[in-house]
């Protein structure tokens, strides 16, 4: 072999193993690469935002007329008097005359019943004086004890006449006041079913009015919501919103009454709230109607940070992705969850921060994850 062979040969071999050695680099560095990216998982994150209003516990509820009545009358006659509001839709003050009947029969009634107990009255005289007669012969011996029993007897019978006549009196007054239609608060006319004229029975339906001024707000929560009201201080006295979340018009309401047991086979506590003025034009709400009850929780005295819900990860725990894109696990209270969103209490979390909304299958602590920004989640 010549001289040039020989260099030619090295060369080849050096050049060959420069091959193999770049070779092996390129190929740990895309093991490396590899391995890299099975360790760093690409995974959503969403941003801590602190509350503006503090989360209150959503349910719906029902309103209901506080006082409701159906209008009747006790005694039968001809209507002769329907006041001229007295339609559907109609607001009236306490104590409106709505209908009257014709009291003549009554007042009748009322004049014999008069005449009865002055007649009473005067029997009864008349045997008080008798009898005051014969007690004062008896004490001289000229009169008889059965004459005196007798006459005792006599009042009596005139002091019970006179109770009756005096009963009967009540009564037909009764009557005629009965013949006059009114309601002692103010109110809305829901139905109307008379007519000027119509003659009506005893205990027949003239329609249906209901209060105005107030109405209620009949809602009902779980044991648990409601045992953690009572424990921060209970329920009674409290101001919540009732309304429609969509046309976002609310109008304000006072707990007033709480059942006191579990009601059905849901076990639900029943609240009542007190609606001012519920017919009032800026929230305009139906009786029976179905709304939006949204009650306030209570006050912590801590910021409340919301996170989308799906922040919630496996074994209740909540991570936080720092700033060297590795997972860090947060303590947390749990102050109400909805449907899409997490309300907590901690100390280790800061608005602006980043929680991990990706479930993974490892969840490990200082893990190093890829980050795509999720921009879905807004401020509670």
């Amino acid at each position: 072999m010549t001289f040039k062979a020989v260099i030619f040969t090295l060369v080849g071999a050096g050049l060959c193993a420069v091959g193999v050695f770049v070779f092996l680099i390129a190929s740990d560095a895309s093991s490396t690469s590899t391995e890299r990216s099975v360790q760093a998982p690409l995974v959503e994150v969403a941003e801590v935002s602190e509350v503006t209003r503090f989360p209150a516990l959503t349910t719906t509820g029902f309103v209901r007329p506080a006082d409701a009545l159906t209008l009747t009358v006790e005694v039968s006659g001809r209507v002769v008097e329907i006041h001229k509001r007295f339609e559907i839709g109609a607001h009236l003050e306490a104590g409106t005359k709505i209908i009257a009947l014709d009291p003549t029969l009554y007042e009748a009634e009322v004049l014999r019943a008069e005449s009865a107990l002055q007649g009473a009255r005067s029997r009864v005289s008349q045997a008080e004086n008798a009898l005051s007669r014969q007690q004062q012969l008896a004490q001289n011996d000229f009169a008889s004890e059965a004459r005196i029993e007798e006459l005792e007897a006599t009042l009596a019978g005139a002091v019970a006449e006179e109770g009756a006549a005096r009963a009967s009196l009540i009564v037909a007054k009764d009557q005629v006041a009965d013949t006059v239609v009114t309601v002692p608060f103010p109110f809305v006319v829901l139905s109307e079913q008379v007519s000027f004229g119509a003659l009506v029975s005893a205990g027949q339906s003239l329609g249906e009015v209901a209060r105005n001024d107030v109405a209620e707000v009949r809602t009902a929560l779980t044991e648990r919501d409601y045992r953690s009201f009572r424990a921060a201080g209970g329920m009674m006295g409290r101001v919540i919103r009732v309304g429609d979340a969509d046309s976002d018009m609310w109008a304000e309401a006072t707990i007033t009454a709480i059942a006191p047991q579990l009601d059905g086979a849901a076990r639900m506590v029943d609240v009542i709230a007190t609606l001012q003025d519920p017919f009032r034009q800026d929230v305009p709400l139906l009786l029976n109607s179905v709304v939006d009850v949204e009650i306030p929780l209570p006050d912590t005295g801590q910021s409340v940070l919301s996170l989308p819900l799906d922040a919630l990860q496996t074994g209740q725990r909540v991570w936080r992705v720092d700033e060297e894109k590795r997972l860090r696990a947060v303590d947390f209270t749990i102050e109400r969850r909805t449907e899409t969103e997490l309300f907590i209490l901690s100390d280790a979390l800061q608005p602006g921060d980043r929680v991990l909304t990706t479930a993974l299958q490892i969840q490990v602590e200082g893990r190093e994850v890829r980050l795509t920004e999720r921009t879905d989640h807004g401020e509670g």
